[in-house]
């Protein structure tokens, strides 16, 4: 019966306690491995070097177990989601960059590459994160991301602001930013400003669906229920 005992207590040890920790032995071997490896971090050196060459898909092979590792190295993160990038991953590699961004350390060139990619894929909770820490906040086309992402979240005051620094920046798509400027507008309940910037961005060019929808309710809101009128009628036509 002791026998017995002991062979199950040697079972559980050698199986059922590594079944239950297999993440955090799997992550010591690893880290051990990697270590001894690259000693002095020397496994940066390697990283950088590939990313220098262009070596991308060989830098994200590289770092995938690093990353696993590593939990904290940020420019490694960075790195990676900079090759993923230019592999074609777009989103992942922009929210892995993101997940390495530092307070106060950030390349502006990569970091609007960056805010585009998360823009155009509606991450907008991602591109606040780069707002709230004031990066490229002078920069016409980031102002014109920042200031839809800011409308988006319910801020506003700030999302206005951002829409004039892009106008006195020159932002080249005036359609969109008239049309969002005018939302914001219309949010801050200045009517007569909104329907204003909604016409100039109606005037540009063919009026999809949200456009004459946002003028039908400002003229609402001004009693212009004429004008209102007429644009639903032109909208079923």
């Amino acid at each position: 019966m002791k026998k017995f005992i002991l062979f199950m207590v040697f079972v559980t040890g050698a199986f059922v306690l590594p079944f239950c920790f297999h993440t955090e032995i799997y992550r010591f071997y690893l880290k051990f491995y990697y270590t001894h490896r690259y000693p002095d971090g020397q496994y940066m050196d390697r990283a950088r070097k590939f990313y220098d060459d262009g070596n991308y898909a060989e830098l994200v092979k590289f770092a995938e177990p690093l990353l696993y590792i590593y939990i904290d190295n940020n420019e490694l993160k960075r790195l990676t989601g900079m090759a993923m990038i230019g592999l074609g991953d777009e989103r992942k590699g922009a929210e892995l960059y993101t997940y390495g961004m530092e307070s106060g350390k950030h390349n502006e060139f990569e970091a609007a590459k960056v805010i585009k990619i998360l823009y155009y894929a509606d991450a907008y909770d991602d591109v606040l994160y780069y707002y709230d820490r004031g990066i490229l906040m002078n920069n016409m086309d980031i102002s014109y991301y920042y200031g839809v992402s800011l409308l988006w979240a319910g801020r506003v005051d700030e999302a206005y602001d951002m829409f004039m620094r892009a106008k006195r920046g020159g932002y080249s798509d005036t359609r969109m930013l008239y049309y969002h400027t005018g939302l914001a507008l219309e949010k801050k309940k200045r009517f007569s400003e909104a329907a204003e910037y909604l016409l100039m961005a109606y005037r540009t060019g063919p009026a999809n669906d949200d456009l004459v929808n946002a003028l039908v309710r400002v003229y609402g809101s001004l009693g212009m229920y004429d004008r209102a009128g007429a644009l639903l009628r032109s909208k079923k036509k």
